[in-house]
């Protein structure tokens, strides 16, 4: 057995923190959030970057028959999204003594966990790629391609916003930086100039993004999107994997404690979603005249008390359908 690469757990760690941060200041902000640098930053590769992760592991999904990948992964993703969606819809209900609900906030609490949804698809559409045969792979590729083109006609749940057509090259990236790791740091790594123009490049693709579209993602074309995902996700892996190697060294119990926080990453993402849609249905009151001070506060509140949760749940079968683990 392959001893746990912890420098992931790390990425993880630090990567689930933001999420935290990035929905703390929604909470705060609201439509204003993307008026925030902190927001704005964070949402540039956060969720791409955890879906190239996934797919840096997607290699042992592999190993299963398609029968066990489909209920391993119901039971690790689907199940406990569909569990907190049914907790957050049952907040709501009673937030609103169980009337004047609209088909629009039923929507919303069924895309709560578009992340969970978009890995698992994903999963599966890659998984048919690597074991099925040349039509297979066509059928995907032209499909994914027609996809960019009708974007804006095809059915908005599945693919928009639970946004599979944007994470789906970034985790095709994950796979292929797994299998071909030691030739690509060869290439753009080990060799100071390759890696310094392929920073630039990058560098040089963010800034024009960012010049010609301004800072809000949500206004870009959808292939802009994905390349700014992209870019950004690179750019961010390389300073976090820097940075671990740092921590790891220099302060062993702060990088201890993010790689803590990153094997349970995904109980805390299910729990403070839970708690922050609490606050916004019960409309608990936060500090409008302060919202820096409250972002923070609120960013500690979300992330100790699920942490705490998740500690305190010692039922093996809990554990796995309300967490995921």
């Amino acid at each position: 057995m392959k001893n746990r690469d912890n420098s992931f757990d790390f990425l993880k760690g630090f990567l689930i923190i933001l999420v935290v941060v990035g929905h703390a200041i929604q909470l705060n902000y609201g439509e204003n959030s993307w008026s925030n640098p902190v927001f704005n930053i964070i949402y540039t590769f956060h969720m791409p970057l955890f879906i190239f992760i996934s797919g840096y592991f997607f290699q042992s999904s592999l190993k299963r028959n398609f029968k066990e990948l489909i209920l391993n992964k119901f039971e690790r993703l689907l199940i406990p999204a569909i569990i907190n969606s049914l907790i957050i819809l049952l907040i709501l209900l009673i937030s609103n003594k169980f009337h004047d609900i609209t088909i629009w906030q039923l929507y919303n609490v069924s895309k709560t966990y578009w992340y969970l949804i978009c890995l698992f698809v994903l999963t599966i559409i890659y998984y048919a790629f690597f074991k099925g045969n040349t039509i297979t792979k066509i059928i995907i590729i032209v499909a994914y391609i027609s996809s960019l083109f009708f974007y804006n006609r095809i059915p908005v749940f599945l693919f928009v916003d639970c946004q599979i057509i944007r994470m789906f090259l970034i985790m095709g990236l994950g796979i292929i930086y797994s299998k071909y790791k030691n030739n690509i740091h060869h290439i753009f790594v080990d060799k100071i100039l390759t890696k310094v123009i392929t920073v630039f490049c990058i560098v040089i693709v963010i800034t024009v993004t960012r010049y010609y579209y301004g800072t809000n993602m949500l206004n870009y074309p959808i292939y802009i999107r994905i390349l700014d995902g992209i870019t950004c996700s690179i750019i961010a892996y390389i300073i976090l994997h820097k940075t671990s190697n740092i921590c790891q060294k220099y302060t062993p119990k702060l990088d201890k404690h993010l790689i803590e926080t990153g094997k349970i990453s995904l109980g805390i993402y299910l729990i403070h979603v839970v708690i922050g849609r609490f606050i916004t249905y019960f409309k608990i009151p936060l500090i409008p005249e302060h919202k820096i001070i409250c972002s923070i506060l609120l960013s500690l509140l979300l992330y100790i008390t699920s942490v705490k949760i998740i500690k305190n749940i010692k039922n093996k079968k809990v554990k796995r359908y309300l967490l995921g683990g």
